[in-house]
């Protein structure tokens, strides 16, 4: 993503949304179907005005095998990711709704917060 955020988002088939992750500039998105040319069950949901580069996937694959290094970079996310889902899973299975809720506003507050003198404030409009 050249600059915008985007949210990608499970949705029930009554409308409840479950929040896979938040991403901002110089990080991307649908790269599972680059991998096994398949859609998945997730949407992207846009904040703000983005500009998105499209990626071909059989040069990316090209790429990948003529830079090992970026390969190794790629699994190094998706690992990451996989671990994040797993977090999620684990979660909402097995803890309480106070302790998901503190887990969120933590998480929120590391990856989107501000420095205030009065503590952190998150600048962006959450539901």
């Amino acid at each position: 993503m050249e600059h915008g955020s985007v949210r990608i988002v499970l949705t029930s088939a009554d409308g409840r949304e479950v929040v896979l992750a938040s991403l901002g500039v110089g990080e991307f998105f649908g790269e599972l179907a680059l991998f096994d040319g398949t859609t998945g069950p997730a949407d992207v949901i846009v904040h703000d005005d983005c500009s998105l580069l499209r990626l071909k996937r059989e040069h990316v694959l090209v790429f990948l095998r003529t830079h090992p290094h970026t390969a190794e970079q790629l699994l190094a996310v998706l690992s990451r990711r996989l671990r994040e889902t797993d977090t999620l899973v684990y979660d909402t299975t097995f803890r309480d709704v106070p302790s998901r809720l503190a887990r969120t506003v933590l998480k929120l507050a590391a990856s989107h917060g501000r420095r205030e003198p009065d503590g952190i404030v998150l600048g962006r409009r959450l539901t």
